[in-house]
């Protein structure tokens, strides 16, 4: 009961900071902090079979921690915030990234965050490696996909030629769902270059799955 009730208490604090617009890196502090008043963490962790990290927050928090750096580190987004700001921000989930990765090395949402981090960083090629293998390690949830995707789309992290060569499998994943379709429209219309590309992917998809994003890029092209 009483580590359940910490466990709150963490989850709470995290929201608190990211709710506020507060630097993530405020979050690593906290998190730092909670590990120096519970030394048994790590210890706790491997009795219970790794449901813990050692950060000591459950996998499922952990996740959602990761899960708000994403969203906090999306183009355009992110690039309202002031320099000093933003890669403060970077370098909180930078950090919170790598101690995922330490206790779980094929998370791919946590690769997914280092890659956005390190973009914010100037770190190109740490940052396309990290993509590299959110994909590697998660080549087959649809919500890693779009952000995968959403965050190549806005980065241009990519030139090109090597986009399309490692986004054909994402394509896919998304073409089968009706969020990753819209998503995928929406770029058609935003970004022509890659519209090409997408239209090439689905042409390998079901009738079905092409007809469904041929009539969502014609509902966007209508509001335009």
């Amino acid at each position: 009961l009483e580590s359940e009730g910490i466990e709150r208490a963490m989850r709470l604090h995290i929201q608190t900071f990211l709710f506020a617009a507060i630097s993530v890196a405020g979050i690593v502090a906290v998190l730092l902090e909670f590990q120096a008043l519970r030394p048994e963490t790590r210890q706790m962790n491997a009795a219970a079979g790794g449901s813990r990290n050692y950060l000591g927050l459950s996998l499922k928090t952990t996740q959602e921690v990761l899960f708000r750096c994403t969203e906090a580190l999306a183009i355009p987004g992110a690039l309202l915030r002031t320099g000093g700001d933003r890669n403060q921000l970077a370098q909180g989930c930078a950090h919170l990234s790598e101690r995922a990765l330490a206790m779980m090395p094929t998370n791919g949402l946590a690769h997914l965050v280092r890659a956005m981090a390190f973009h914010h960083l100037g770190e190109g090629e740490i940052a396309r490696r990290a993509l590299t293998n959110s994909m590697r390690f998660a080549p087959s949830e649809g919500w890693l996909a779009e952000r995968r995707f959403g965050f190549a789309a806005e980065s241009q992290l990519l030139r090109p030629p090597d986009f399309s060569k490692l986004f054909r499998n994402d394509v896919k994943i998304m073409l089968a769902t009706q969020s990753g379709a819209e998503l995928l429209a929406t770029y058609c219309v935003r970004r022509p270059g890659i519209c090409a590309f997408i239209l090439d992917v689905a042409r390998t998809q079901t009738l079905g799955q092409q007809v469904r994003l041929e009539a969502q890029i014609r509902r966007r092209q209508a509001k335009t």
